[in-house]
């Protein structure tokens, strides 16, 4: 871990396709927080971040159904991240409210389905999908960037307004 500047770069354990982006991490900008994830995984060029992880990060505990394509977070009180019901409307997604979803992927958090139509942001390996790391800074409020400078992927902090944030 590099701390510099009260920032703190994770993901140590990255598994990248280029070369030029080995030992990438992610860290939150203008904020230190907890580890987010020790994986991050590459396709075709993007970062993902498995939705284990995320619930991981969420506190609580994850459940993917290939079936209705659809993974379920139930966030716990001891996460790294805070979900925010109230910021789904405002990020201006589309909320399924009780709907069953169709052909695209959906998330749930707290209770709350969340479909993902762009399918560039899921990954669907076995066992374990991802979001790509773009979606998720998106659930923060902002767009995630790669610093060339410190070798990291750099992530908004997220706020009430938003979905997420970091506690």
């Amino acid at each position: 871990m590099d701390r510099r500047q009260g920032r703190t770069i994770v993901a140590v354990g990255v598994a990248l396709a280029a070369a030029a982006t080995a030992g990438a991490g992610i860290i939150v900008q203008e904020k230190p927080v907890s580890l987010l994830t020790n994986t991050l995984v590459m396709h075709a060029g993007r970062p993902f971040v498995p939705l284990s992880e995320l619930a991981r990060a969420l506190g609580g505990s994850g459940r993917y159904d290939p079936v209705r394509l659809r993974y379920e977070i139930r966030p716990g009180a001891a996460g790294v991240l805070q979900f925010n019901p109230g910021g789904l409307g405002a990020l201006g997604i589309q909320r399924l409210d009780g709907q069953v979803p169709g052909p695209s992927f959906s998330l749930r958090i707290g209770g709350q389905d969340v479909a993902i139509e762009d399918q560039d942001h899921v990954l669907l390996p076995s066992g374990d999908p991802a979001v790509s790391l773009s979606f998720l800074a998106r659930l923060l409020g902002g767009l995630a960037r790669f610093d060339p400078s410190r070798g990291a992927w750099v992530l908004p902090p997220g706020g009430t307004a938003n979905p997420l944030r970091f506690r």
